[in-house]
């Protein structure tokens, strides 16, 4: 019973695979995302099952490392539903080998990312946007050290460089010290300034 409890952690993906990849240990876990009961999955290929075929060669490429490597490994990949979802699992890999020393089953530990990576790519996409936007974007410290600018900043508004205008202080750039009171005035009202000016 112990033992039964460790393969089903609530939230906790837990794959049996033998040396040809075929699943031999589905958890709880692995049902509830996948939407596979364990009866479905068992003795089916995990290569063909849950991974769509760009990632099917890659996949089966860490495998075949663990095989010839014969140690732990972690690994992200995505696993599609049997609703034709994708979810993005974190994999921590552990092989099992017989007493000839040679592979005899790997078992993985999964956890689903799929929101944190989500939001990683909504972050990434937010900073190239910010980055190139042609608009002047400064981004202060709560003691006004600036500690971003992206270059619209560098163009419009100061004839510093980036370098020199990293750890200034904002209110002592040209816009700041003509704005000043009414930027302060935003920030206290709605955490962020938005506004017009330009150095030429």
């Amino acid at each position: 019973e112990s033992l039964e409890a460790i393969f089903e952690i609530p939230g906790v993906l837990i794959v049996g695979l033998d040396k040809r990849g075929r699943i031999t240990l589905f958890n709880k876990g692995c049902e509830k995302l996948s939407g596979y009961k364990r009866q479905e999955a068992l003795g089916k290929s995990v290569f063909t099952t849950f991974l769509s075929e760009d990632e099917q060669s890659e996949v089966q490429q860490v495998f075949n490392d663990l095989k010839t490597l014969k140690i732990p490994s972690l690994f992200v990949n995505d696993w599609v539903t049997k609703k034709g979802e994708r979810k993005t699992i974190e994999w921590h890999n552990t092989v099992v080998l017989d007493n000839k020393g040679d592979l005899e089953e790997t078992y993985s530990i999964g956890i689903d990312i799929t929101g944190r990576r989500a939001a990683e790519t909504t972050m990434m996409l937010l900073e190239k946007a910010i980055a190139g936007s042609p608009s002047g974007i400064v981004i202060t410290d709560l003691q006004g050290k600036i500690i971003y600018a992206n270059q619209g900043y560098l163009d419009l508004v100061t004839a510093l460089g980036r370098d020199e205008v990293i750890g200034s202080d904002a209110m002592d750039a040209d816009f700041g010290k003509e704005l000043g009171p009414q930027i302060m005035t935003q920030l206290q009202a709605q955490g962020f300034y938005s506004g017009e000016y330009s150095r030429y």
